[in-house]
C-alpha cells in the first residue's frame, strides 16, 4: 500500500525539464538602402548559422529552447530565418515577412505554439513596435507565456516620455494575460539598464529610466531581472566604435558628437516571475568571426555579427 501511494505521489509531481530562452537584437535594419548597422547582408547568414544552423548553434545548448530576436526588419533576414526554421522542423512567428517588417520582432522556438498574437505600443518613434506574445506548451499540460519586446531609446537631451509609457504598457500587458500556474518570461531589447551611464549628462537620467521607469513596473508584477556578468552594449565591438554614417548624423543633432555617448551597459534582459529557477545566464552572439565588413574588422578581418551582444538564461520548468 505504501508503494502504490508513493508512486502516485511521484506521478502527480511535475517533473522538471531544462529550457534556454535567448534573447538577440540582430540589427538587421535598412531604410531606403541604408545599413542603419554596417554590413546587415553580410552578417545575416553567419547569424543565421550561429542562432540556427551550425554545429555550435545557441539551439543546441539545451534540448528546448525559446529564441527571441529584434531588429528583423529587413525581409532578406526574415526569409532566411523562415527558411531554416523550416528545415528544422521549429515554429516561427510572426507567420509573414510583413508583420515583422513593421516590428522588427521574431520569436523561434521548437516547442508547441499554443497561442501568439503581437500588441504594438500605443506610442513609438520611427516604427511600430510592441509585445510579441506566445503561449507554449511544456509537456504534461504544463505551459510557458513569453513576451518578446523592444522598446524606444532615450538620450540624455530629455527623459523620454515614451520610454516611460512602452514599459507601463508592458507591465499592464502582463496583468491582462498573466494565468494561474503558468510561469511568465518576458525578454528583449529594452533600451535600459541599471549600469548605464552617459559621457555628457545633467543628471543620472539612464539610471532614472531603469530604477524608476522599469524596474517599478516588473516589481509590481512580481518579476525579477535575471542578472548577468558583462554588457550586450559593449563600446568595444566595431559596430559601435564605427557607426554607420546616419547614425554618426544621428547622434552630432541629438548630441553634438558623431560618436555613440553611452557607456558599456547591460541593455537587453530577460525577467520572470517568481518561483522559475535560473540554472545560468551568460552572454552569446559574441565572440569576432570572419566578415566581410571593411573599416569594422580587425587587421584579420575579424568582427562582430551585431552591436548587440545575445542573452542565454537557462532555466528549469515544470513539464
Amino acid at each position: 500500500m505504501k508503494a502504490l501511494l508513493l508512486l502516485i505521489a511521484l506521478i502527480s509531481v511535475p517533473a522538471r525539464a531544462d529550457i534556454a530562452v535567448i534573447t538577440y537584437n540582430m540589427a538587421q535594419l535598412e531604410r531606403m538602402w541604408i545599413d542603419f548597422v554596417p554590413c546587415t547582408a553580410e552578417r545575416l547568414p553567419l547569424q543565421v548559422a550561429g542562432l540556427l544552423t551550425s554545429r555550435e548553434a545557441l539551439i543546441y545548448t539545451e534540448p528546448r529552447f525559446v529564441l527571441l530576436l529584434q531588429e528583423v526588419f529587413k525581409t532578406a533576414a526574415y526569409d532566411r530565418l523562415k527558411e531554416a526554421t523550416k528545415k528544422l522542423g521549429f515554429r516561427m512567428l510572426p507567420a509573414t515577412a510583413d508583420e515583422a517588417k513593421e516590428n522588427g520582432l521574431v520569436t523561434i522556438t521548437n516547442l508547441p505554439v499554443l497561442e501568439s498574437r503581437f500588441v504594438p505600443f500605443t506610442q513609438d518613434n520611427f516604427a511600430q513596435k510592441g509585445i510579441l506574445y506566445t503561449l507554449l506548451g511544456v509537456g504534461r499540460g504544463y505551459k510557458l507565456a513569453v513576451a518578446n519586446v523592444h522598446t524606444v531609446f532615450s538620450n540624455t537631451s530629455v527623459l523620454n516620455e515614451t520610454h516611460i509609457k512602452q514599459f507601463q504598457e508592458i507591465g499592464k500587458f502582463v496583468t491582462d494575460n498573466r494565468q494561474k500556474y503558468v510561469p511568465f518570461i518576458v525578454g528583449g531589447d529594452f533600451n535600459a539598464g541599471p549600469d548605464m551611464k552617459y559621457a555628457t549628462e545633467f543628471y543620472p537620467m539612464a539610471q532614472t529610466i531603469w530604477h524608476r521607469g522599469l524596474m517599478p513596473v516588473m516589481t509590481e508584477q512580481k518579476m525579477r531581472w535575471v542578472d548577468y556578468v558583462g554588457f550586450t552594449w559593449d563600446n568595444t565591438n566595431p559596430l559601435i566604435q564605427f557607426p554607420a554614417p546616419i547614425i554618426k548624423m544621428m547622434n552630432y543633432w541629438e548630441q553634438g558628437s558623431t560618436k555613440w555617448e553611452l557607456s558599456d551597459s547591460k541593455m537587453d534582459h530577460i525577467f520572470i516571475t517568481d518561483g522559475m529557477e535560473v540554472k545560468s545566464s551568460r552572454l552569446v552572439m559574441k565572440d569576432p568571426v570572419i566578415l566581410d565588413c571593411p573599416g569594422r574588422t580587425d587587421e584579420k578581418r575579424y568582427g562582430t555579427l551585431s552591436d548587440h551582444y545575445g542573452l542565454m538564461v537557462q532555466f528549469k520548468v515544470n513539464q
